[in-house]
């Protein structure tokens, strides 16, 4: 785990590269903050950090609760990348809390954005579905070398990964108290 989970929108604040070496692959991923209208300097820094990753990338992932349903906001992200340059999959995430006829549901209303890849359903709680969009994504990887060591799964410093779990925490466990642009700085770590 290299990024942290919240059930409150736009949790994400910077792009955090997380690598997964599997046999003689290995692929990298940047969670990024998601695409949405920036209201304030912190979402305005957000939606940069999301434009440049866009423009760094070889395949898109979009991820989208299928358990709230596809919103206006999906809507609006699916159109860009529909008229972008950049190869994407659509991610219908939380597959273990819905029925399989709403995910259906769901994915022919997807399906309409014509340059996706394909519309994947999985559950990142439970990892249903997170192989085969690894193998899909493994396929489309151009033979060249690994860039990380076997054992590197992030290249973020400790202190950023331990500030990013205990802001996570936060969220969770405070709710109402905490304003959602919780800040956590780590000052000194003893080991």
């Amino acid at each position: 785990k290299v990024s942290i989970v919240s059930d409150k929108p736009q949790t994400t604040r910077n792009t955090i590269m997380g690598v997964l070496t599997k046999n003689d692959c290995q692929i990298v991923f940047l969670d990024t903050p998601g695409i949405h209208r920036a209201r304030n300097k912190l979402s305005e820094h957000m939606a940069k950090s999301t434009g440049s990753a866009l423009e760094s990338v070889d395949t898109a992932v979009i991820l989208i609760d299928a358990e709230s349903g596809i919103g206006n906001g999906d809507r609006q992200l699916m159109e860009r990348m529909n008229n972008g340059s950049v190869p994407y999959y659509i991610l219908l995430n939380k597959k273990d809390l819905i029925d399989n006829e709403k995910i259906a549901e769901q994915a022919s209303q997807l399906r309409q954005y014509d340059n996706a890849l394909a519309v994947l359903a999985v559950s990142a709680k439970t990892g249903e579905g997170i192989d085969e969009l690894e193998e899909r994504l493994m396929e489309r990887l151009d033979e060249g070398p690994m860039y990380f060591p076997e054992d590197m799964v992030t290249d973020l410093p400790e202190q950023f990964i331990a500030a990013e779990f205990i802001r996570e925490k936060a969220l969770e466990l405070l709710r109402d108290e905490v304003p959602h642009g919780i800040g956590v700085e780590i000052e000194k770590i003893h080991v």
